[in-house]
């Protein structure tokens, strides 16, 4: 209870930020431990508070984050394999709530620290999450269409759609082929409303802000990444895609002159 209040008042978790980051670090050491076997309800408390308190929330968020980066990503040298894919059947078997919610902040939420905590949550999410949150939602067009155009949220929205650009793999092959071409198009329809395809980016880059600058080479990575593992699907589209072949062809070419550009960038990180 101590721990929820302090993390339910703005003032403490910005007075007490550090104390709290370390609150969560302790909580999701001691997940690691004793979820799910003695504490089967985590997954549907921590959801069911964050819908009293957009900073609770928040936080929240940050502890689903941290669990995730600990079970997916730093799981292979920090435990037995047992308890690791316990963990992530665990995760995958509760997600569809996980989902609900960042898909309810993501919707409705004007609190600019809630929404961007969300999309970097999700971003870790989406390395391991069932691909149909992802395609049988409508979490891409959210994404493409509500923040990539916002300069604010646009970095972090980067970031979740080159996490599912760079899916390659999937079984079975190519069934969601029509659906990269389809993100690949209408990602290139809202990128040449903030980035013209002849814009010098070289030069760009050398006078813009940091957020600029960081933009290019999250901008670099979303191309290539894609480039690399669908651009046969771009190829050879077929009738499976409401996408007209000339228009996925046109898209293909102008996704290369954007990487041309980029690569033409002088960046020294």
């Amino acid at each position: 209870n101590k721990v929820i209040s302090m993390r339910s008042d703005e003032e403490t978790m910005k007075s007490e930020r550090v104390f709290i980051g370390k609150l969560n670090l302790t909580l999701v050491a001691i997940l690691k431990q004793e979820w799910p076997h003695n504490w089967p309800n985590f997954i549907s408390d921590l959801v069911g508070s964050s819908k009293t308190s957009e900073i609770l929330c928040e936080n929240n968020l940050q502890i689903l984050k941290l669990l995730s980066e600990e079970v997916f990503d730093f799981s292979q040298n920090a435990m037995i394999s047992a308890k690791a894919k316990l963990l992530k059947e665990s995760l995958n078997s509760e997600f569809a709530a996980i989902y609900q919610l960042c898909d309810y902040i993501l919707q409705n939420s004007t609190r600019p620290s809630l929404l961007q905590v969300t999309l970097q949550t999700l971003q870790r999410f989406l390395t391991w999450i069932p691909l149909g949150f992802i395609f049988q939602t409508n979490l891409i067009q959210i994404l493409l269409t509500r923040f990539f155009p916002e300069p604010l949220f646009r970095n972090d929205t980067l970031d979740c759609l080159t996490e599912i650009a760079t899916l390659q793999d999937l079984n079975p092959p190519h069934q969601y082929d029509p659906l990269f071409v389809q993100l690949f198009v209408e990602f290139l329809q809202k990128l040449v409303t903030i980035i013209g395809v002849e814009t010098n980016l070289a030069v760009a880059y050398e006078h813009g802000t940091e957020e600029d600058c960081l933009f290019v080479r999250k901008l670099a990575l979303f191309l290539s990444g894609f480039l690399k593992a669908h651009y046969t699907a771009l190829e050879t589209t077929t009738t499976t895609t409401t996408i007209p072949e000339a228009q996925s062809s046109c898209c293909l070419v102008q996704g290369w002159t954007y990487l041309v550009r980029v690569s033409e960038v002088r960046d020294t990180e």
